[in-house]
């Protein structure tokens, strides 16, 4: 059941947060030229521009090291799982400007851009505005919420030339990240200060986005106290309906932050990190609406000799959203977790931690919607622990583990996950898993209250609404055909029961909140990259999802098991990376992504085909310069329902400066 977007109105917050923001930015210089005096030694800014093809090889592809498959450093290549990485390269090649569009990069990703604030992302399935069986974190901040189980994609941005990469699990993940891992993971990661030294100037505008600045610089005080600091600003354009009719959505958005990485020893890390953000976006006939908020995360990393890492990490976050004549909220999330990974005779990797986390949360009512109680002090406890096994000299590995999670709803829920690769050779990996996941209710299960004037159906979410389950199994082969070809392979099949209806009682005038679905998924994944010439890359992705649900017996569910998502049974994309003489570079992109809702109730949306296109130059060291067309060649189109906005074709220029 797709949720009403929650924006509002922060034209107060914005008038005392701009002096804030001009003097964030003001202070980015000011700190800038205080360090140079303390420094004693200050390295030189580290190129962070144009990195040419033939210094990606396929080998370094393949040995990319990632953390969200185990919670620890591994080659992307051995994992037994669906995993895309999405780099910063990837990033700036493509010319995106936000993160939900770079996650159109991995391949499996279903992405849907409804308005100018409101996203549907998810995987293998189930895709709504408020998609609830991802987990996405920041830096190791988790950004669920506990209203509706997703993520208000609004209010996650970041500094994009700060991106390290993007880690992006394509299935269950509940043993070590929790509930609501359902379909998968998605791990945002940036730079450490280390490699952000110096100045950036980030700028640019055009047709849909309109205009964006985005300043950072990052110096290190000592040896041992790098820090960054950055300040952006984007304003895009307003949307149409599905009528023509402007939609008048403007959306502007502001936000500031710092980071600091201190080596306290040879074996001690500290960061210590926070942004603040404010937004707004009009809404047609009505006030305009926004989010505001802000965030604050520690982490502390002990490195012992022998190999095993202790890691503690608390954080903060504090948001609010207002929407006129709608919804309000207020929110506040403590979260802190502490991590060990532990090496044993050079054939285990044992891995296990313990966290906690509380959200508090008040709501005011509005005529229509409304929460009872109007706010909640939930609670989340949860201990993993998990071993990876070695055989054969490192060919075979066995991974097995849990997660036992307490929560304010249902009590304890456990999420079993066993994982078994083969790597007969450096070229192969073959790999399969099953793996128990379950998204946990949340205040729009249980407290929701929608009432409607009649004829229309009252909604109300219940007190008996239980957890949704899946079982998921899974299979996949990674190969170099030669060596300029890589080729990734993963099928599964997901058995969901207990999925959310919507149960009619027509005496009553009522739909109630129940879990009488039931069903599954399955599908193909394939992707390859393959090197056509030292300066030519080729990168292609096609996803295939079968999808099979039924109500049980004595249902009555008004969207007849259609309500929790609306897929495209199947996405192509392809990429072309070109680098050119004379410090010049063009990139390709093509997608493809079938129809969705082609049966009642869903409001259908046609099949399309784009493409982007951005040429870039280099004329220094430390200037770059590009052009962006996206979404081509249609003037505009719908990408998602029922209430989807047009999205727009948009031309823009980009200007990066380093220094």
């Amino acid at each position: 059941m797709a949720f009403l977007a929650l924006n509002s109105d922060p034209r107060p917050f914005i008038r005392l947060a701009a002096p804030v923001f001009r003097a964030a930015l003001a202070l980015l210089f000011l700190l800038g030229e205080a360090s140079k005096a303390l420094a004693q030694e200050t390295p030189q800014p580290q190129g962070q521009g144009r990195v040419p093809l033939r210094e990606l090889t396929l080998d370094e592809l393949s040995t990319v090291e990632v953390t969200s498959v185990s919670r620890r450093s591994e080659p992307a290549w051995r994992t037994p799982a669906a995993i895309s990485v999405i780099t910063q390269e990837d990033i700036r090649r493509a010319g995106v400007q936000s993160i939900p569009e770079a996650l159109r990069l991995a391949n499996g990703l279903q992405v849907a851009r409804s308005s100018n604030t409101n996203w549907a992302i998810s995987a293998r399935g189930f895709n709504i505005t408020t998609a609830n069986k991802m987990q996405v974190f920041l830096d190791g901040r988790n950004l669920y919420s506990p209203l509706f189980g997703g993520v208000l994609w609004d209010q996650v941005d970041v500094l994009i030339s700060d991106i390290d990469r993007i880690e992006v699990i394509r299935g269950p993940a509940g043993a070590l990240w929790g509930g609501n891992s359902v379909n998968g993971v998605i791990n945002i990661i940036t730079k450490s200060t280390k490699n952000t030294l110096g100045g950036l100037v980030h700028a640019g505008g055009g047709f849909g986005q309109r205009g964006f600045v985005s300043m950072r610089y990052g110096d290190v005080v000592g040896n041992n106290v790098f820090y960054r600091v950055y300040g952006k600003f984007f304003q895009r354009d307003s949307l149409r309906l599905n009528t023509g009719a402007d939609a008048a959505n403007e959306f502007r958005y502001g936000q500031g932050g710092f980071r600091t990485d201190i080596d306290l020893s040879a074996l001690d890390l500290l960061t210590v990190q926070g942004d603040l953000y404010s937004g707004d976006a009009g809404v047609l006939n009505r006030p305009d609406t926004g989010t505001h908020g802000g965030n604050i995360l520690s982490r502390w990393t002990r490195r012992f000799q022998g190999g095993s890492e202790l890691q503690l990490q608390a954080s903060y976050d504090r948001s609010s959203r207002f929407v006129a004549e709608t919804f309000n909220e207020i929110r506040y999330i403590y979260e802190v977790e502490a991590q060990h990974v532990l090496p044993v005779n050079g054939r285990q990797d044992i891995v296990w931690g313990i966290g906690y986390r509380v959200s508090t949360n008040r709501t005011l009512p509005e005529e229509v919607l409304f929460f009872e109680p109007s706010g909640r002090h939930l609670g989340l406890f949860g201990l993993f622990l998990e071993d990876d096994i070695s055989f054969y000299d490192g060919r075979l590995h066995l991974t097995f583990g849990s997660r036992l999670e307490n929560n304010t709803y249902t009590d304890w829920e456990v999420y079993p996950n066993v994982r078994l690769a083969w790597i007969p050779s450096e070229e192969h990996t073959m790999w399969g898993a099953v793996s128990r996941a379950v998204r946990i209710p949340t205040q729009f299960d249980r407290d929701l209250r929608i009432d409607l004037p009649p004829p229309a159906f009252d909604i109300r979410g219940t007190s008996d609404f239980d957890s949704e389950k899946v079982v998921a199994y899974e299979i996949g082969y990674r190969t170099r055909v030669f060596p300029r070809l890589l080729l990734g392979l993963s099928a599964y099949f997901n058995d969901y029961d207990d999925l959310r209806s919507q149960e009619r009682f027509p005496d009553e005038s009522l739909i109630l909140l129940s879990n009488r679905l039931r069903g599954h998924t399955y599908g193909l994944e394939a992707g390859v990259t393959y090197d056509l010439l030292p300066w030519w890359r080729l990168r292609a992705g096609y996803t295939n999802l079968q999808k099979d649900l039924e109500l049980e017996p004595g249902s009555t569910d008004i969207n007849r098991g259609r309500g929790e998502g609306v897929d495209p049974r199947n996405q192509f994309q392809f990429r072309s990376q070109m680098d050119l003489p004379h410090q010049t570079e063009l990139h390709f992109w093509l997608r493809h992504v079938s129809s969705l809702g082609t049966s009642p109730p869903a409001v259908p949306v046609p099949a399309y085909t784009v493409f982007d296109v951005r040429a870039g130059w280099n004329p220094t060291e430390t200037l770059e310069l590009s052009v962006v067309g996206r979404n081509l060649p249609r003037r505009r189109r719908a990408e998602f329902g029922p209430n989807g906005q047009l999205v727009p074709r948009e031309l823009y220029g980009i200007f990066s400066w380093r220094f």
